[in-house]
C-alpha cells in the first residue's frame, strides 16, 4: 500500500496504437491466391524479459500493458474487426504435466480423468466461458522445442460466430505461457463442416504465424539477479519491525503534482498500536485528485499489521465522481500465517506402547481480498511467499532501507489494480543533486518498480532518511511533501483527516 498505488488510480493504462491494417477481415484472398505468407500480417517483435517471452502480434491492434508483469503480459485488440490476442502465462507451485497419464497399476482408476493435464483442463475453462461452444481441436504439438497444446473452439455470440484458438506452451513443468486468439467467422450458425470458411482459414494460418515467431528467452542471469535481491531483501525483514518503530511519522503532507501542475493532495497518518490485542503499526492515507477534466477520486486506505508481520488487514474505499455520477468501489484485504499441526501416520494403529501420536508442524500462509463495486464482489485467495511485503511495510518501505548502501532488493506485494501478486524491484543508488518539486537538492534515490519491466516511480530521501517525495515519470505525478498550512491553502474546502474506515469492518 504505498503511497503511490493511490496515484495509479488517476493514471491511465499504457495503451500503444500499433499499424492499422486490415487481417481478419473477409476481403482476404483465399489460399494459393497470394497469400502464401500469412507473416506479412504480423507487427514488430513484442519483447517482455521479465516473462521470458517474445512474439510477434497481427498488426492493426490496440496494444494494452498491464502495470506489471504477473498473470497477464500483454494483449492486442481490434474493436472495429472484432479480433482479440490475448497473452499470458501461468505458474504453479506444484509441477503439472501437460496431459493427465492413466496409471496401469490401478485398474478401475484412470488418472488421466481424475488428475486431468493442463490441457484437458484449459479444454473445460474454455468451454464453460463459451457456452455452446464447439471443440475443433485438441492435442499436442511442438512449437520448437517446447510442447505445445493447441485448442480451437467455435461458438456464437448473438448473431455473431467467433473462432477461439489457444496454445499453451510448456516453459518447463511448473511454467506454461497462453495465447489466446479470437477472431470473427463468417460462418453462419449451425453450417455444416463440408466447406472451408476462408476467414477461420485465415484465421488458423495467422495463428500458426504467431506461434512460428514465438521465441522463449534465456532467464537465467534475471533469476540470479532475482536470487540476489531476494537474499538482500530476507536479511532486511529479520529487523523490520524495529525499524518501523524508528521511522513512523505522525503526520505527512503531499501535494499532487502532474505535469507541473497541482492536481490534487494527499495526508498520510502512521501510528504504533494495537489491534485484537495484538502491538503492531497503523498507516491510514486520505488522497483526492482529479483523475480526467471533470472527473474526481477520493481515496481512503487504513491498515493495521502485527509487529511479527504473522497477520495485517486492510480496507480501502474509492470513490469516483464523473459529472456529479458517484461510484464506489471497495477492497478488503488480509493475510494470516498459521501453524497447522498433523498426526503423523494418522495415529491410531499407528501408536506403540501407548506412545502419543507423532505430530509434524507446517505453515500456511494465505491472503484474502474481496473487492466490491456496483457490479458485485470478485474474492480471492492466494498462497504467500516468504518474501511477501504487508500493506503497511510496502508503504515503509522507501523509509526503511539501508540508505549508505547502492543495493537491490525484490519483494512480493498485492497490487489492487491487476488483481495479483506482483514482484516489486527496488533499488538503492547513490546520493546525487536531483532537480525535484521545482528545485535542486541532494537526494539518496530509490528507484521502485512493479515488475522487471514496470514503469519505475523515484522516491527521494535525504541522506539522514527524511522523506521528500517520489514522482513517476511515465504518468508525469509528482508527490512532494509538504505541509497542512500550504495544502490547506491550495485546497481551502478540502477536509484533510485521518481515515478510520477499519471501524466499520471486523474479522
Amino acid at each position: 500500500m504505498h503511497l503511490m498505488k493511490h496515484f495509479l488510480l488517476l493514471c491511465a493504462v499504457v495503451v500503444l496504437m500499433g499499424p492499422k491494417a486490415e487481417v481478419f477481415g473477409q476481403t482476404r484472398p483465399a489460399k494459393g491466391e497470394g497469400d502464401e505468407n500469412p507473416g506479412q500480417y504480423l507487427g514488430e517483435y513484442f519483447v517482455s524479459r521479465g516473462a521470458g517471452l517474445a512474439l510477434r502480434p497481427p498488426v492493426g491492434g490496440t496494444q494494452i500493458k498491464p502495470v506489471a508483469v504477473g498473470m497477464n503480459i500483454v494483449q492486442y485488440v481490434n474493436t472495429e474487426e472484432k479480433w482479440a490476442l490475448r497473452v499470458l502465462q501461468m505458474v504453479f507451485e506444484k509441477p503439472a504435466a501437460m496431459v493427465g497419464k492413466d496409471d496401469p497399476s490401478t485398474p478401475g482408476v484412470d488418472e488421466s480423468k481424475t488428475m486431468p493435464g493442463v490441457l484437458a483442463q484449459t479444454v473445460q475453462q474454455l468451454l464453460l466461458q463459451n457456452a455452446g461452444g464447439k471443440l475443433l481441436r485438441q492435442d499436442v504439438i511442438n512449437v520448437g522445442k517446447q510442447d505445445t497444446g493447441m485448442i480451437i473452439l467455435r461458438y456464437t455470440q448473438g448473431s455473431q460466430t467467433y473462432l477461439r484458438q489457444a496454445a499453451l506452451i510448456q516453459r518447463n513443468d511448473q511454467h506454461y505461457y497462453v495465447l489466446d486468439l479470437t477472431s470473427p467467422s463468417s460462418r453462419a450458425a449451425g453450417e455444416g463442416e463440408e466447406k472451408e470458411d476462408p476467414s477461420e482459414a485465415m484465421a488458423v494460418r495467422i495463428f500458426n504465424a504467431i506461434l512460428d515467431s514465438v521465441q522463449i528467452l534465456d532467464l537465467s542471469l534475471i533469476q540470479a539477479d532475482n536470487d540476489a535481491r531476494l537474499y538482500s531483501a530476507r536479511s532486511l525483514m529479520v529487523n523490520m519491525s524495529a525499524r518501523a518503530k524508528e521511522v513512523v511519522a505522525a503526520e505527512q503532507y503531499f501535494r499532487m503534482v502532474r505535469n507541473g501542475k497541482d492536481v490534487g493532495w494527499s495526508f498520510v497518518a502512521e501510528e504504533l498500536g494495537q489491534r485484537l490485542g495484538e502491538n503492531g503499526v497503523y498507516v491510514a492515507i486520505l488522497t483526492e485528485g482529479t483523475s480526467e477534466p471533470g472527473g474526481k477520486v477520493n481515496v481512503a486506505t487504513e491498515a493495521f499489521c502485527q509487529d511479527s508481520r504473522r497477520s495485517e488487514v486492510w480496507v480501502s474505499v474509492s470513490v469516483f465522481d464523473k459529472g456529479g455520477q458517484k461510484e464506489q468501489v471497495s477492497e478488503i484485504g488480509q493475510s494470516d500465517r498459521r501453524t497447522k499441526p498433523k498426526l503423523v501416520g494418522g495415529g491410531g494403529d499407528d501408536r506403540k506402547n501407548g506412545e502419543p501420536p507423532a505430530i509434524s508442524v507446517s505453515q500456511r500462509y494465505v491472503l484474502n481480498v474481496t473487492q466490491t463495486s456496483k457490479v458485485g464482489a470478485t474474492r480471492m485467495s492466494r498462497e504467500l511467499s516468504p518474501h511477501y511485503l504487508p500493506q503497511v511495510f510496502a508503504h515503509l518501505l522507501p523509509r526503511l532501507l539501508p540508505l549508505r548502501e547502492a543495493k537491490g532488493y525484490l519483494y512480493l506485494v498485492w497490487v489492487s489494480g491487476e488483481r495479483e501478486l506482483i514482484h516489486r524491484y527496488i533499488d538503492v543508488e547513490k546520493e546525487k543533486v536531483v532537480d525535484f518539486g521545482g528545485r535542486q537538492v541532494s537526494a539518496v534515490v530509490v528507484k521502485d518498480r512493479l515488475g522487471l519491466e514496470g514503469n519505475p516511480t523515484f522516491h527521494y530521501l535525504t541522506a539522514k532518511g527524511q522523506y521528500l517525495g517520489s514522482e513517476t515519470p511515465a504518468t508525469g505525478v509528482a508527490m512532494i511533501a509538504t505541509d497542512q498550512k500550504t495544502l490547506s491553502g491550495m485546497w481551502p474546502s478540502a477536509k484533510i483527516a485521518r481515515p478510520r474506515v477499519l471501524e466499520g469492518w471486523r474479522e
